[in-house]
């Protein structure tokens, strides 16, 4: 009984655990070679970990002499992808500090693991295998994980309790070089194997469930979003990254909501007309989330150009619109549309694998595709050297920021470019924070572009603006700085700072700032700068449009360059009792 088959299986998980956990206890021990010998010690450690991780998730659906091999193999592609992008940098420091490519490494270990499975058994395109392979690996990962943190307390508690009495057994164990490691290996390990045994009762439909609960919620507010997105202003909310990755999150989510509605089979589709037309609601809504999180993703990188993060939304941006597209298709044609939509998964989470490895590759080099995108927009007069990042070229994109730096470094000796002298030889100095450099070019620029009403005497102190442009972020900076720059068909500056008494019941400086954004629309802000130095953003509203953007933001603004604009009362009345005041706002239905 003691040595029957679930026996020889938890000694299994067990010892190959321990091996896990000593393995990088060793790893942690000679850190020293990452320095000497960088690309040996990374291949070691991800090969290490790669392997063991591999090993221990997939024995239990696969016997022992299917999944070392498997393992195996997918250790060293990952670990030569892994070492071969390492090549672009000087220090591994630098190489790991990226979280894009951790998590991309993260989900080239994961993705293929139910491949892996189903390919040793019905086929690498089985897709119930699939599907619950997918989600009995999360569930046993959780489980096993739960038991070591137990394992942890319990013995915490335990080495605490002994202590009361003088016995040091526990504490003696866990001293002894490597002991803590070895112990959270197999009790993972063994963790597992416990999971393994009871895993047609660790069932991930529960979890199904509740993601099928939250479908309608999901439906409802992306439907309210492109209801309202006309009145708001179909562009209103592009040009920033944000809101691209808000999109590509709710996309995501929509098509892992209809993924977990649809199941393994058809038997086991959501049950109910609602549930079901909720996920060809989803299906149809994904890829106009997609598609606008790739609009936005697409106007950022017009504007500013590329970087890492940048082209890894557009990575998933292109990654989303490929499952829309699937998934529309689908239901548009009519009977059997859950059938094509597993069908699709299956295949395009092999082409999510297949994208994923190439970043680590030459193709897609997202420190050279940056480092050449910010050089060559620089050379061509796109974007002003306020807006060139010295500091990602100098330490975050590598060997390819190095040799764009250098690059610049010899246009810096050309006649005419003091000024990029100057930010190069500020850059180098031990010490130098460039992104605060970068930020005072910013405001300095912006200063010089943003035209103000009424006009500044020259030399005059203007305290509001310094306040304002002092207490920005370097991505407002750059946002206003883009819309000056982008002139008004007249070719006047496409912002403009308004002086006045906006607030007669305030105090202190007062003014409201007006720009168009890259795609055309005109945004308000109020700025109060209180006697007490204290700076006060406020956002303004149109009350003759309170609902959505002007009809010609160039209009606008050319109006309060050229001085017709001006400040009277807004025709509106408030109904003044017990320290309230209520107002209707124009427009309303």
């Amino acid at each position: 009984m003691w040595f029957g088959q679930a026996f020889r299986a938890r000694v299994g998980l067990a010892l190959i655990g321990t091996a896990a956990g000593l393995a990088a206890w060793a790893l942690v021990r000679n850190m020293a070679l990452a320095a000497s010998a960088p690309q040996t010690f990374l291949f070691t450690a991800a090969f290490a970990a790669t392997f063991f991780s591999a090993a221990l998730m997939i024995i239990g659906p696969l016997r022992l002499r299917r999944a070392l091999p498997s393992a195996l193999a997918l250790a060293l592609i990952l670990a030569a992808l892994f070492t071969w992008a390492s090549l672009r940098f000087d220090s591994l420091a630098a190489y790991l500090s990226t979280p894009e490519r951790l998590m991309a490494a993260a989900l080239l270990f994961v993705l293929p693991l139910p491949y892996i499975i189903a390919a040793n058994g019905p086929g690498w395109r089985h897709y119930p295998t699939l599907f619950a392979q997918a989600w009995s690996l999360l569930i046993r990962a959780l489980g096993a994980w739960v038991f070591v943190g137990a394992l942890w307390l319990l013995l915490f508690l335990s080495n605490t309790l002994l202590q009361l009495v003088g016995v040091r057994a526990i504490a003696r164990l866990l001293e002894v070089d490597g002991a803590a490691w070895a112990v959270t290996g197999a009790m993972f390990g063994l963790g597992l194997a416990v999971v393994n045994e009871v895993v047609d009762y660790v069932s991930p439909f529960l979890t199904l469930r509740f993601l099928r609960m939250l479908m309608p919620v999901a439906l409802a507010v992306s439907l309210t979003f492109l209801a309202a997105l006309p009145l708001h202003g179909l562009s209103s909310f592009f040009g920033g990254i944000s809101s691209a990755q808000t999109l590509l999150a709710m996309a995501i989510g929509c098509a892992t909501l209809v993924s977990a509605a649809l199941a393994e089979s058809d038997e086991d589709v959501a049950p109910g007309r609602l549930l079901r037309r909720t996920t060809q609601g989803l299906a149809l809504v994904l890829p106009v989330l997609a598609g606008l999180g790739a609009s936005a993703v697409w106007i950022r990188v017009a504007q500013y150009g590329w970087t890492p993060p940048r082209l890894a939304s557009a990575l998933i941006a292109a990654i989303m619109l490929g499952y829309g597209g699937i998934y529309a298709l689908a239901v548009l044609r009519g009977a059997g549309w859950a059938a094509r939509i597993r069908a699709g998964n299956a295949v395009m989470a092999v082409l999510v694998i297949a994208v994923l490895a190439l970043t680590f590759t030459p193709a897609l080099n997202a420190e050279r595709i940056s480092a050449q995108s910010q050089l060559s927009r620089y050379l061509a007069g796109k974007s002003s050297l306020a807006e060139l990042d010295v500091a990602a070229l100098r330490d975050r994109w590598g060997r390819p920021g190095a040799a764009a730096l250098a690059r610049l470094t010899a246009e810096a000796q050309k006649p005419g470019q003091a000024a990029l002298k100057a930010r190069l030889a500020a850059a180098a100095q031990p010490g130098a924070d460039d992104r605060d450099a970068a930020r005072k070019a910013l405001a300095a620029e912006l200063r010089r572009a943003l035209p103000l009403r009424p006009e500044a005497k020259p030399g005059s102190r203007q305290p509001l603006l310094a306040a304002m442009l002092a207490r920005a972020s370097t991505a407002d900076l750059r946002e206003w700085l883009q819309a000056c720059r982008h002139p008004l068909p007249d070719g006047k500056p496409g912002c403009v700072l308004l002086s006045g008494a906006f607030l007669p019941d305030a105090a202190g400086s007062q003014a409201l700032f007006l720009y168009r954004t890259q795609t055309g629309v005109l945004r308000a802000e109020g700025v109060v700068l209180d006697p007490d130095g204290s700076l006060t953003r406020a956002p303004a509203m149109d009350l003759a449009n309170p609902v959505g953007p002007a009809a010609d933001p160039g209009a606008v603004i050319a109006a309060a360059l050229d001085g017709t604009a001006r400040l009277a009362p807004a025709p509106i009345n408030a109904l003044t009792l017990s320290g309230h005041r209520i107002v209707i706002l124009p427009g309303g239905r």
